[in-house]
């Protein structure tokens, strides 16, 4: 293994010199400790409002469900060690726990932007298609697919805790366990090129033409909801922004890890510590901003909120306005 990553990150558990200043670790651990808790609460309200709201209960909002658990397990499975370890100054799990911890980074990541994928394609057929969309599209089909993502990422993402193929270790005051990409460099070349950046082009660019759509098409509506208040066409528009602000929240998140990732993995410069917790931290943020969409973009999603804190039984009127998706 190159020692070239070595002034970013050190074995887990190490010692000596990763101890941080206590001043900086304290408010790191804070920071990673804000995280943690807007990720747990902001995505169990999100599933939680998407099971209580009958309307919501589309093929649309199961692969939001399937979205917010994959966001979900990085709050409650991944942030909890950094935010012990950064408490401490220094990771201080084993190198099997961070293996576990930084996969399930991992896999959270990749299934991220395979629910994106999927939910884009939906959105996609529903406003190229509607008539096949309507027939074909049902719960049913929506959980094989859910089910499918989950299994195939999952086949997809364990090579990477074989010692052969790739391994995590702790990144230097990042607190956070990263993949080595130079370990197997077939396999990330195959992982990157056919899965990963094909991926992230195809969310990006469906979603610029899907806004472009809905920009044309709201203009079209102004006329049309003074006269006729015709909310399902709007909230068909709505719908596209939504989503469009999602997949653009996501992307900028983490374009600035992957720049960082590709400087390391091709050795091109020195990366400063505190630029790499910043740009991964930024991504692991990412987690919890779907449910702030949500409630800054949605009515429905803000009223489901206000039930659930209220105990109320939903109201009839919630079925007739705007869905989430």
């Amino acid at each position: 293994m190159s020692d070239m990553n070595l002034t970013n990150e050190t074995l887990p558990g190490g010692e000596g010199d990763y101890d941080e200043e206590r001043y900086k670790f304290i408010l790191k651990a804070c920071f990673i400790f804000g995280i943690m808790i807007f990720t747990i609460v902001g995505n169990v309200l999100s599933i939680a409002v998407i099971l209580r709201t009958k309307v919501l209960r589309t093929p649309s909002g199961n692969f939001i469900i399937s979205l917010a658990a994959a966001d979900l397990m990085v709050g409650a499975c991944v942030v909890p060690f950094s935010f012990i370890s950064a408490s401490q100054g220094r990771w201080i799990f084993s190198n099997e726990v961070c293996t576990v911890v930084g996969f399930l980074q991992f896999y959270s990541t990749t299934l991220s932007i395979s629910n994106l994928l999927v939910l884009t394609i939906d959105r996609w057929i529903s406003v190229t298609k509607p008539l096949k969309y309507t027939r074909l599209m049902t719960n049913k089909v929506s959980y094989a697919c859910i089910a499918f993502i989950w299994i195939a990422v999952f086949l997809i993402d364990i090579p990477m805790v074989f010692p052969a193929v790739g391994h995590f270790r702790d990144m230097r005051k990042v607190y956070i366990c990263s993949p080595q990409w130079r370990t197997n460099l077939a396999y990330t070349f195959v992982l990157i090129s056919v899965y990963l950046l094909p991926s992230f082009t195809l969310v990006l660019v469906l979603n610029l033409r899907l806004f472009c759509l809905s920009r044309k098409h709201r203009r079209s509506l102004n006329v049309l909801e003074r006269q006729t208040q015709s909310g399902k066409e709007i909230s068909s528009v709505k719908s596209k922004i939504v989503i469009f602000t999602i997949v653009l929240t996501f992307e900028i998140s983490w374009m600035p890890y992957f720049v960082v990732e590709i400087i390391r993995l091709f050795n091109l410069a020195v990366v400063h510590n505190d630029i790499t917790f910043i740009v991964s931290w930024i991504a692991v943020c990412n987690s919890f901003m779907n449910s702030v969409i949500y409630t800054c973009l949605n009515r429905k999603f803000r009223e489901g909120i206000r039930i659930i804190f209220r105990c109320q039984k939903q109201p009839d009127y919630i079925l007739n306005r705007e869905s989430l998706l």
